[in-house]
């Protein structure tokens, strides 16, 4: 499950007083987190997003995601085991005459969709006792 959510970056939200926002997800494992920059952002709006207070885009702890016209992603796997979790994301716009919305997509994947290496670990220790 895809999930989507769109947040406006006003020329008002600087570093020092940055947009903060976030939204809700349910139990799964995040395998992609990413940000969209519409045309016109030309690289003066900058984006992090946040899982448990730890950064996951990008994943650079210094660094912003920035651009225009392009996404920024990353391949994640991130259990989010006590649902409803937070994405946390912190936004501003570095001296930008316009507002511009930009787009944040989590992918989330249901648990049982995804190997559950403690179950791994189980059955192998069984075959293991098994066969002696």
């Amino acid at each position: 499950m895809k999930v989507f959510m769109d947040y406006t970056v006003l020329t008002t939200h600087t570093i020092n007083a940055p947009l903060v926002n976030s939204f809700k997800l349910d139990r799964g494992i995040i395998t992609e987190a990413g940000i969209f920059f519409p045309p016109g952002c030309h690289g003066r709006v900058y984006a992090k997003l946040f899982f448990q207070n730890h950064q996951i885009l990008p994943r650079t702890q210094e660094s912003w995601c920035h651009g225009n016209a392009g996404w920024w992603s990353s391949e994640t796997n991130v259990e989010v085991v006590d649902a409803p979790e937070v994405i946390k994301i912190i936004a501003y716009a570095d001296a930008t005459l316009y507002n511009h919305t930009i787009t944040v997509v989590v992918e989330l994947a249901p648990f049982a969709s995804m190997p559950r290496w403690d179950k791994v670990e189980e059955i192998a220790n069984a075959i293991e006792e098994a066969l002696g």
